[in-house]
């Protein structure tokens, strides 16, 4: 993991250079007044354009201070009544009040509410959690996990001249990490920028408003000049949309991908690729991607490179082939295609355990008290991905321990259960496909030391000499 200290103090330099804001396009009118400090929202019959510290929405959430304001809506930081009345130690959430545009419609409301409720489907590391979307009377919130950090807007503007590369790579790595597993589940971002993206103190990156401005685009009220602009296609961040999110189409992940090259580009140096430029005005004055970052290598440049193009033909497709191209891996893969592919070995082979015993690892209590925090956390999320037989999702978080408590000796036995889950169902595939679909799983760390899948490797290595 990056170094804490090292992130801090690259995010706590000046900025020399002014970043100019990046707010989701919609059209803002101005409707109602701000509640008086302690008032209940629930008689409110206006959505307000702020809040006071001391307001109460849905006679449970305390507004203590504001955390920040884009196009979609403010941030406020929150006390969870009934979290401090359970003496939880973390009573504190982020609250965000989405925009009186968004908030006026009931389709637009519907929308929006399934979309946060695919967000709350993403269990990840690197995606922010999403508690609840509700309205009090015309006020329409999201709750979600509070974080401690910056937004990589404001990590660009304090390094004028780009990040380490220790500090990209890390990241990066977070950022894709998050993105590959959305889009495992189908779910498209739609608006990915920097401000939508934090840094945490922890070295810790998380991805947030998953498909919340997609939703906006979709509404069947987009047309409608009292709700979005229809010439800025509502919903979207010039600086950042892809030519296809200009001209309407269908979300896919290339839409994701081409943001994700600009950012990556924008850490690398400190300045957008194409000046801020939106995408088809940089298609039409024929732009070319300026020439490669100093701190990246030849491949990562062909990464970042190939994310950032403006035809879509030209463009990266998959998030992983990023992956592979900047860190030299990816780590997803198809679990039902493995669960069928690893059957083909209990016909062939016989499997066993070392009787060397599982590789040591730093004693648990030896780590500091948030690292084991975390630690815990993440086996949590693990276990309870099993349970749903969501493979891919355990094994995100599997590696998350990983990163931070090498050989954790329960890592290891939940990796072991997940072979053992796969061992039990049938399927056939090829030599050739079972060989990708092993490696594949060796590409985890956390799996690396698994007996039954490095004889399984073993076996079919010794049968192909």
């Amino acid at each position: 993991m990056t170094d804490d200290k090292t992130i801090q103090a690259q995010v706590d330099k000046p900025a020399e250079e002014t970043v100019l804001a990046d707010n989701t396009i919609l059209q803002p009118r101005t409707i109602g007044a701000t509640t008086n400090s302690g008032a209940s929202l629930s008689g409110s019959t206006n959505t307000p354009t702020s809040l006071k510290a001391g307001s109460l929405i849905k006679e449970r959430f305390r507004i203590t201070a504001t955390l920040g304001t884009g196009g979609m809506g403010t941030v406020y930081r929150a006390l969870d009544l009934r979290k401090e009345e359970a003496r939880d130690s973390h009573p504190y959430i982020a609250v965000k009040i989405l925009t009186g545009e968004l908030a006026q419609h009931a389709q637009s409301f519907i929308m929006l509410q399934r979309e946060a409720r695919k967000s709350q489907q993403l269990a990840h590391p690197n995606i922010i959690t999403v508690f609840d979307f509700d309205r009090d009377q015309d006020l329409v919130y999201m709750t979600m996990e509070e974080l401690d950090g910056d937004p990589l807007d404001e990590v660009i503007a304090a390094n004028p001249l780009g990040v380490s590369p220790e500090i990209l790579e890390n990241i990066l790595s977070g950022i894709t990490a998050g993105l590959e597993y959305a889009h495992s589940k189908q779910i498209i971002h739609s608006d990915l920028k920097p401000s939508n993206i934090f840094l945490l103190k922890s070295g810790e990156v998380k991805v947030l408003d998953f498909g919340i401005a997609r939703a906006a685009s979709d509404s069947s009220l987009a047309g409608d000049k009292t709700v979005f602009d229809a010439g800025e296609l509502g919903g979207l961040t010039p600086s950042y949309a892809s030519i296809e999110m200009f001209d309407g189409e269908e979300p896919t992940p290339g839409d994701d991908i081409y943001a994700l090259g600009l950012i990556a580009y924008e850490l690398a140096t400190g300045k957008h690729p194409y000046g801020r430029t939106p995408a088809p005005q940089a298609k039409a004055e024929n732009r070319q991607p300026p020439k490669k970052p100093e701190i990246t290598s030849q491949r990562q440049w062909r990464a970042i490179r190939g994310a950032l193009a403006l035809s879509t033909e030209e463009r990266l497709t998959d998030v992983s082939e990023f992956r592979r191209l900047y860190l030299g891996k990816s780590r997803v893969f198809s679990a039902s295609a493995v669960i069928l592919v690893l059957m083909i070995a209990t016909a062939s082979v016989t499997l066993y355990l070392s009787p060397d015993g599982e590789p040591t690892a730093v004693p648990f209590e030896s780590l500091p008290v948030n690292v084991q925090d975390t630690v815990t956390e993440q086996l949590q999320m693990a276990s309870e991905s099993l349970k749903f037989r969501d493979y891919n999702a355990a094994l995100f978080h599997l590696e998350r321990v990983n990163d931070l408590h090498r050989n954790s000796p329960e890592a290891l036995r939940l990796a072991g259960e997940i072979v053992e889950d796969w061992l039990v169902l049938d399927g056939a595939k090829s030599a050739e496909e079972l060989k990708n679909q092993v490696d594949s799983l060796l590409m985890y760390e956390v799996m690396q030391s698994n007996e039954k899948l490095l004889k399984i490797k073993a076996d079919m290595d010794a049968k192909t000499k």
